[in-house]
């Protein structure tokens, strides 16, 4: 990597390029703006994906971590075709380190969203396949697996992440409503996450250590729910 491309923050102008991307999200102002979409955002997070890569590996022995769009760094156009909302543009930047080799995004991994005055950072699965539901609640009912996801559960809400997810209403046909962990077997989809006002770190270099430190507190869950869906691989 040369010194040019170094990580050095999102600055000031990136989030006013959202701001107005917010204001104006048309095809024809983005296609005026591109360069400074180019520039301002996919520059600096190709950056950040390729400095967060060798630290997170040795987390993290088998991520992935892409700086390309459709691969780390999602795509800012949006899928309409089934949202109320057809604005064609995203007005946020978000990226994906993922470990296992089943598509990126039924593996657990890390996610980071940036926004004009907002930095989200979490770890999991968003939303489980029809293979990982199955297996995740096999899991949870698991005299060991159970137990074990109860308690990266506490760790990583003793370290300040907060756990949310995908679920259903009720417990699932055939789990006991009177099981210690019936209410776990809800989920269809989990994760932890830190979501805060943007930190000064982000204007700098010092956002790659401010990623691996919450993102460190997070390993209990992701690695729990990373061999979950190596299960699950291996049983589809």
């Amino acid at each position: 990597m040369s010194p040019t491309d170094r990580f050095n923050g999102f600055s000031l102008q990136a989030e006013d390029f959202f701001r107005a991307l917010a204001q104006n999200n048309n095809k024809p102002w983005f296609e005026e703006h591109r360069k400074q979409y180019d520039e301002l955002i996919l520059r600096p997070a190709k950056a950040l994906v390729a400095e967060l890569s060798p630290p997170m590996a040795q987390m993290v022995p088998g991520i992935h971590a892409e700086p390309m769009v459709n691969k780390s760094i999602f795509k800012i156009f949006r899928d309409t075709r089934f949202a109320r909302d057809k604005s064609p543009f995203k007005d946020h930047l978000g990226l994906w380190l993922w470990e296992g080799q089943g598509p990126r995004m039924e593996c657990s991994g890390f996610y980071l969203h940036f926004e004009p005055g907002r930095l989200m950072l979490g770890a999991g699965i968003y939303g489980f396949s029809r293979a990982q539901i199955e297996q995740y609640r096999s899991d949870v009912l698991h005299p060991q697996r159970g137990p074990a996801l109860e308690r990266a559960l506490a760790q990583v809400g003793a370290r300040g992440g907060v756990v949310d997810g995908q679920k259903l209403k009720r417990v699932p046909r055939g789990v006991d409503p009177d099981h210690p962990r019936a209410a776990l077997a809800r989920y269809t989809g989990l994760w932890v996450g830190v979501d805060e006002p943007l930190p000064d770190a982000a204007r700098s270099a010092a956002l790659v250590d401010y990623c691996l430190e919450r993102w460190s507190g997070m390993l209990p869950l992701h690695f729990w729910l990373a061999e979950m869906a190596e299960r699950a691989l291996a049983a589809a």
